[in-house]
């Protein structure tokens, strides 16, 4: 299909050029999509850690007021468990 034995290979200036602009060219664009990708990350990252410290923090809380509410002691086996499995 192609000669590839047929004689030197001669690359000239143009060629060079355009072979180095792309290998620029990609080079700054994947320096610029692992940047990107990097702020993503960190910013669903401190998205998360918020979302999940609410979480906690609203169970915590409503916990808290059911045993503020009852008195964990004098709960019946059925309502104790109920705290834990609603």
């Amino acid at each position: 299909m192609f000669d590839v034995n047929s004689g030197p290979v001669l690359y000239s200036t143009p060629d060079l050029l355009a072979i180095v602009f792309l290998g620029v060219i990609g080079g700054v664009l994947g320096s610029l999509y692992n940047y990107l990708v990097d702020k993503v990350l960190r910013t669903y990252s401190i998205i998360n850690e918020y979302v999940i410290s609410q979480q906690v923090n609203s169970f915590i809380k409503s916990f808290s007021n059911e045993l503020l509410f009852h008195n964990i002691i004098s709960l019946p086996l059925f309502d104790f468990l109920n705290l834990f499995f609603p």
